[in-house]
């Protein structure tokens, strides 16, 4: 495989990985919002099986890498994720459908905090200028460079 497509896959993984928990953590949030008072055992049951889920991946890698190679590992790890993308496609995640009139009051919100959305906008370009550049150069200076130079825009803005 080459080097380019497995760096894509693994900024692929990384962007599953980060989408999921993002939403799980917000919908948690939001549960222990509406009851308080359940927060911290929430809490500790999402932590708890996090820290279970990871200490089975890892016990089980070993040997799943050693009987059936290093790609079986990837291949195995893809029913977890086809299970998380099924959760959010099936609307399992309780979200509540907006009318044009929420959406409107939502979008007026988000273009009050122009300072926000325009930091995101940078964030955005900086991660994909960084990306491109180390998936299309390998000269490590140039990488460092890109980097920095997002670095310090970021800083300053």
């Amino acid at each position: 495989m080459p080097v380019t497509v497995m760096v894509t896959c693994l900024f692929a993984t990384q962007v599953q990985l980060s989408t999921s928990d993002l939403l799980s953590e917000a919908k948690y949030a939001e549960k222990m919002q509406n009851k308080p008072e359940h927060g911290p055992a929430l809490l500790t049951y999402v932590w708890s099986g996090m820290t279970l889920a990871g200490l089975v991946a890892v016990l089980a890698s070993g040997p799943v890498i050693r009987n059936w190679g290093a790609k079986s590992a990837y291949l195995l790890s893809a029913v977890p994720a086809f299970g998380a993308l099924l959760v959010v496609s099936r609307g399992y995640l309780e979200e509540k459908k907006l009318n044009s009139e929420e959406v409107a009051k939502v979008q007026a919100r988000f273009l009050q905090q122009q300072e926000a959305c325009i930091l995101c906008f940078m964030m955005l370009v900086g991660s994909i200028c960084i990306i491109a550049t180390g998936l299309a150069f390998s000269n490590v200076m140039l990488n460092c460079v890109v980097s920095m130079v997002v670095f310090i825009a970021m800083l300053v803005s």
